[in-house]
């Protein structure tokens, strides 16, 4: 089934869309295309569908070496502890074949892309591919270590297969945090930044990057349109598309219907065993069981009441611990229970996003978001975690940001003497 339309979804104020075959491409609104498709006499249109990144967590995960494919369910135990999110609401879409262990991944609440399906198929539209904007509006990297696309409501980073979205307010010191965290900051990250203009925003972000020590090559440029898109939708042979597991359009016959989901299963369950041994697990059940109890009201205080609990995250603390107190360590060192204990007393308007923890250096990466629609000042909230976290032995780093929705708050918090 190949598209016969391309649309950038937004909203239903706020879309773009192209015939296939044709120049023009139209923006309005949803009702606009929707009368448009009528007066073609059209009842059934396939679809091709951009939808904008801030829908989207783009992040890597581990997966068994050797692998050429991944089953969905092993890719979603892969991503779990690195989502704060209950991993059974999210759809989880590889982005390129396992290279060294590692396969990038896109992740897009279940929710968002079902009612974007919904609303098209009311209208006779069938959607046959899914796309992530994002990764349309910015090419990869390829003699530069980062590509930076500016616009005026946004600013796009790509490094690799990892892809951000940030507001311009703040972006500078989000920027040096980001390059800390990815191992960065050493050395002088060249990067290739492009943008509509040569407007002061361009000339004002230039002059901050550069005076950290980074060499720009800055390129105006025009924005890419949908006839681009497809375009290298179609180099790429569709990969990242979003149409695949309980979103694929394809039809299986009942024999597949049956040995697909034992196949998965056994491989799922090879997984799970390749990476806990039996001996370890009855050693360590009674202890687990006593660590687990405790430590579940603190992560419902930190993640909110309708968060599903990491397990991973925890069974790997529980196992740290474990060790620690057969090796008489056991005050020793720092850990995910102390980290999320020091979160336990933040701002109730303030809504963890996401939660990493690194126990060899006793540091927490995370992100606060409070609602657009929140009354009172997040800066001001952001600031007082700081000073908390600060007064209980953490040294901290934050930048904020700010899109339609919300505003963001992303901290490396190091606990002095951990390392």
């Amino acid at each position: 089934m190949s598209p016969q339309l391309s649309i950038y979804w937004q909203g239903p104020e706020q879309v773009s869309w192209l015939w296939q075959g044709e120049d023009q491409q139209y923006d309005g609104r949803w009702d606009e295309l929707v009368d448009q498709k009528q007066e073609r006499n059209l009842d059934q249109v396939f679809v091709r569908v951009y939808l904008p990144h801030d829908w989207f967590t783009s992040l890597t995960v581990k997966v068994p070496g050797g692998a050429r494919r991944v089953p969905e369910q092993v890719l979603r135990f892969a991503a779990e502890e690195q989502l704060a999110q209950d991993i059974d609401s999210l759809h989880i879409v590889p982005l390129s074949k396992p290279e060294k262990g590692e396969m990038p991944v896109l992740v897009i609440e279940r929710e968002r892309l079902s009612q974007v399906s919904s609303t098209l198929a009311e209208t006779g539209m069938q959607i046959v591919q899914a796309f992530d904007a994002g990764w349309f509006q910015l090419d990869k990297p390829v003699t530069n270590d980062v590509h930076i696309d500016v616009d005026q409501e946004r600013i796009l980073v790509r490094s690799g297969w990892i892809l951000h979205q940030i507001h311009p307010n703040g972006f500078s010191q989000w920027f040096e945090l980001w390059k800390s965290t990815e191992g960065l900051g050493e050395e002088p990250v060249s990067i290739r930044m492009t943008s509509r203009d040569s407007t002061d925003q361009g000339r004002q972000l230039r002059t901050e990057l550069e005076a950290g020590g980074d060499t720009l090559d800055w390129v105006v440029t025009p924005a890419t349109g949908l006839a681009d898109w497809d375009e290298q939708c179609r180099d790429s042979h569709a990969a990242g598309n979003l149409m695949i597991g309980a979103f694929s359009q394809r039809k299986s016959s009942n024999h597949t219907a049956l040995w697909v989901p034992i196949t998965v299963a056994a491989a799922f369950a090879l997984v799970i065993w390749s990476g806990v041994t039996i001996t370890e697990a009855m050693r360590n059940q009674q202890l687990a069981s006593e660590t687990w109890d405790a430590s579940e009201d603190v992560f419902r205080q930190v993640f909110g009441s309708d968060k599903r609990i990491q397990r991973p995250l925890m069974v790997r603390e529980m196992d740290n611990r474990i060790v620690s107190l057969n090796s008489n360590e056991g005050d020793q060192g720092h850990s995910v229970l102390q980290s999320l204990d020091a979160l336990s007393q933040i701002d109730p308007a303030l809504l963890v996003e996401d939660f990493r923890f690194q126990q060899n250096r006793g540091e927490m990466l995370f992100t606060l978001k409070q609602s657009t629609e929140t009354e009172g000042d997040a800066f001001a909230r952001f600031e007082r975690v700081k000073s908390q976290l600060e007064s209980e032995g953490y040294s901290v780093e934050y930048s904020a940001s700010q899109d339609r929705d919300a505003v963001r708050g992303k901290y490396r918090a190091v606990l002095e003497g951990a390392t």
